[in-house]
This record gives structure tokens, C-alpha cells and sequence, in this order.
């Protein structure tokens, strides 16, 4: 598992730089409808960056995934629980406006872990806007699981997302980028700064040790 990922990537060049600044996961879109689907483009050039995982973002489960591509990946990140393709598996949650925690909780009930990110109707991530952070702070506090931030983060509101919400990891993606898939790598580097200074300071843990376990996980699936 990660504890910050730097997703929407489309350069192998912006994946490494991500993991210099010490990102411990790279995210990568295979779903068409998104404007950072790299399905067309080089994909084949994504590659092991040592203890740094990388995630295939699918968005809407698709029986016919490459081979290729999952030989490629340690995560799948997409809707619903592990489809069993023999990958650790991300299940994103996306609660509407209108719902409440308790109905958070009841949809995602027996989950280990849960990706909670806004919803949009008609978009699948990528919008830059977040969630609710008081009433993700209550899921995180009763959720059976463990819970990773994404949505509208970025290097200026990270930490104090992170104080809110307290997850056990974060991701980002528009909010890094100069266009789409195209990665600002200062927005990129501070953002991971700002990450692990949050991430360290609500577990009162070392970054080895807060690493150390994510790969813990990671490696036990």
C-alpha cells in the first residue's frame, strides 16, 4: 500500500522525479475516458522504481484487461472490492452530496481498505475538488479499514487535510499537473514534502517507519 502517491501520470521522466522527492506509489490512468489515459501512449515504458509501487487506475472495472498491462502494476485501483486478477486491489469510494456517514460506512462495510475521493456525476477522479473533510475525519475514525485522501490536493492544503482527516495515506493529481498528465514537479516535490510532514506528525511516527509499514501491507497481499 502507499502512503503518498502522485497520480494521473503520463511521462516516465515525471514518475521518476515523483519517486526522488520519496512518492512511495505512481499512479497510472487506463481508463479512455480520461484525459490522462496513457493506453495510447508508451505504457509499456512504466517500470519497477525500486520500493515506489505502481497503481493502474481503471476506473470502471473492465473484464478485459491486458496482461501486459497488469504485468506491469502491484495495484489495482477501481470500484468495487478485489475482482480476484490476482493484484492487490484499491476499491474507490465516492459518497454523493447527499449522503450520510452512516451510509458511508454501510456501503463500504467489510472493506479493508477504501480509496475516498469526491464524487462528480460523469467524471471518474481528476476534478480537483475534495471532500468533505469533517465528515471524512468521522469515516476514518469508524471505518473497520483504513482509509486513503485523494481529491483537490495539492502542496498548498495537504497537511491540513491530513490534520482533518488523518488517513493513512494521501493521493494528488490536478492539482500537480501544468496540463493534463504533464506534472508541475515543483508542485510535485512540495506536495510530497507537505505529505509526509502531516503524515508524521498525526501518527507521531517516523517517514521510514510510516514507509516501512505501507510496504508492510503492500507486501502481504
Amino acid at each position: 500500500m502507499w502512503r503518498v502517491k502522485v497520480c494521473g501520470l503520463t511521462k516516465w521522466s515525471d514518475a521518476v522525479a515523483s519517486a526522488n522527492e520519496e512518492a512511495d506509489a505512481c499512479g497510472w490512468i487506463f481508463e479512455p475516458s480520461s484525459p490522462r489515459f496513457v493506453g495510447a501512449k508508451p505504457w509499456y515504458l512504466i517500470r519497477s522504481l525500486g520500493g515506489v509501487s505502481m497503481v493502474g487506475v481503471m476506473g470502471e472495472y473492465r473484464a478485459g484487461l491486458s496482461v501486459d498491462i497488469l504485468r506491469l502494476i502491484q495495484i489495482v485501483q477501481a470500484f468495487g472490492c478485489d475482482q480476484r486478477i490476482g493484484k492487490s486491489w484499491m476499491p474507490v469510494f465516492r459518497p454523493r452530496t447527499d449522503m450520510e456517514v452512516e451510509e458511508w460506512l454501510a456501503e463500504t462495510r467489510g472493506w479493508d481498505w477504501c480509496l475516498l475521493d469526491p464524487f462528480h456525476a460523469g467524471m471518474a477522479g481528476g476534478t480537483g475538488e475534495t471532500v468533505n473533510w469533517e465528515l471524512a475525519a468521522r469515516f476514518v475514525e469508524e471505518f473497520s479499514g483504513k482509509v486513503i485522501l485523494a481529491g483537490g490536493l495539492g502542496p498548498e492544503n495537504v497537511r491540513q487535510a491530513i490534520r482533518v482527516v488523518k488517513p493513512f495515506g494521501v493521493d494528488a493529481s490536478s492539482r500537480l499537473e501544468v496540463s493534463p498528465g504533464v506534472k508541475d514537479l515543483d508542485k510535485v516535490g512540495e506536495y510530497v514534502r507537505e505529505a509526509w510532514a502531516g503524515l508524521i506528525e498525526v501518527h507521531g511516527r517516523s517517514q521510514q517507519d510510516l514507509w516501512d509499514e505501507a510496504a508492510v501491507f503492500r507486501n502481504g497481499w
